[in-house]
């Protein structure tokens, strides 16, 4: 195959890559739109779970202030209610962990892909090196030197959105253990409160 077959070959893998890239580059905007709705959602669980542990604090104190011989008869009145409530931070819980990992790996799937392509226009990119030796035409230069010059430029866009996640994945994160604590204090007060029965 003669040179500047071979050269333009490559030049076409390149352009290939670069679709490949822009497409990958609508595909992490729409996982981190999908991303968005379950960190607005981590919040919205946060505040559910402070308010079921508002409400279970109420029921406690109101129980534990009566006598000892009462608070069998106080708990018994509110048993169902109590039971709800247990069981709704039981979904909250659920539901929060659900949110956060969906958040964790929202680009998971899209970093794959981003690897594999960044392989394929390196393997491209050298391949273009070796065939083109010194005496090529210019204009095959400008059509490669083009290529390669607007997949670094959607690579930075990709990049750009990746750094941007990670510091809203590390706050995810720690959302994660101070949630985690919550609901551990909450589940205490609902083992308490158990204990009456």
């Amino acid at each position: 195959m003669e040179k500047n077959t071979q050269l333009l070959e490559i030049i076409k893998g390149l352009n290939d890559n670069r679709n490949k890239l822009s497409a990958l580059f609508s595909l992490y905007n729409s996982s981190l739109l999908l991303a968005e709705e379950n960190r607005v959602n981590i919040g919205n669980y946060f505040e559910q779970m402070i308010d079921l542990k508002n409400d279970i604090t109420t029921i406690s104190n109101e129980i534990y202030a009566l006598k000892k011989s009462e608070r069998k008869d106080a708990f018994a009145k509110n048993k169902m209610r109590i039971k709800k409530m247990s069981a709704d931070v039981n979904q909250v819980n659920m539901d929060f962990q659900d949110s956060c990992e969906k958040y964790k790996i929202a680009l998971e799937e899209c970093g794959n892909l981003k690897s594999e392509y960044k392989h394929e226009v390196s393997r491209l990119c050298k391949e273009f090196k070796e065939v083109a030796g010194d005496d090529i035409e210019p204009i095959v230069v400008k059509g490669y030197k083009q290529q390669v010059r607007i997949i670094k430029a959607i690579l930075e866009k990709i990049e750009f959105l990746i750094s941007d996640y990670n510091v809203k994945r590390n706050k995810v994160e720690q959302d994660d253990i101070r949630f985690a604590d919550l609901h551990y204090n909450v589940s205490e007060l609902l083992n308490r409160l158990q204990e009456i029965a």
